[in-house]
């Protein structure tokens, strides 16, 4: 996520299950919000689950953890939105 990523994009994550970095390169507002997060949500390992708490914050207030296999990170300054994963709603909103 980082090598794509600059310090004013932002980070969705879904929050205490594996799953997908989204990386959000643009403009923030509550489609693009929604959207992000139906993603991480949807590639996640609870994608069969409803209300889906994923967070997301500016990609500077991410650090990847030293020493783990993987891409392990914490972060801070964030928000939490929850969703449904739904692949008609993401379809919809890419259109």
């Amino acid at each position: 996520s980082s090598k794509i990523a600059n310090k004013n994009d932002y980070f969705f994550d879904v929050q205490n299950y594996s799953g997908s970095h989204i990386i959000l390169k643009g403009i923030l507002n509550e489609n693009s919000i929604l959207l992000a997060a139906l993603l991480a949500s949807y590639y996640s390992s609870i994608s069969n689950s409803e209300n889906v708490a994923v967070d997301y914050t500016e990609v500077k207030n991410v650090k990847r953890v030293p020493g783990t296999k993987g891409s392990f990170v914490t972060y801070s300054k964030h928000k939490t939105v929850y969703v449904t994963p739904d692949y008609q709603k993401i379809k919809k909103l890419t259109k």
